[in-house]
């Protein structure tokens, strides 16, 4: 299970660093009014989120880790706080605000998982020898 769990973090970490520059890109396509396209792509990166976040809870279960869990459960509380705001925002239509939701707090609160993520990381690869 270890090799396989090593596996699946430095795969989350790689498809964070994916998904925040979705976060950037589906910012921009508000902003050019490309509303369409915008909302495809957010349905898209809902998806991706739904995937990391099941990644990582599944991960720290592995781990039993309590503290690690508690900063998991207030993070994915924060997201669908902004995501939320962003649904909002996306019946009213008010690009602008949802490509600010998307740059300054989603964005922000992506990196903040990443912060989880490294500490899973460091979790796991401690307690389990290295990949080939």
């Amino acid at each position: 299970m270890s090799e396989l769990e090593q596996e699946s973090i430095l795969e989350a970490e790689s498809y964070l660093l994916k998904l925040q520059t979705a976060t950037e890109k589906i910012a921009d396509l508000f902003l050019a009014n490309k509303l369409s396209e915008a909302q495809g792509m957010m349905a898209l990166f809902t998806e991706g989120l739904d995937w990391l976040f099941n990644v990582t809870s599944s991960l720290n279960i592995l781990q039993n880790d309590g503290p690690i869990n508690e900063e998991i459960q207030k993070q994915l509380q924060a997201i669908n706080t902004i995501l939320s705001k962003m649904m909002q925002e996306m019946e009213e239509e008010n690009l602008s605000c949802m490509a600010d939701h998307l740059r300054y707090e989603l964005l922000p609160a992506l990196e903040a998982w990443g912060l989880l993520l490294g500490r899973l990381k460091g979790k796991i690869f401690k307690q389990t020898p290295a990949v080939n």
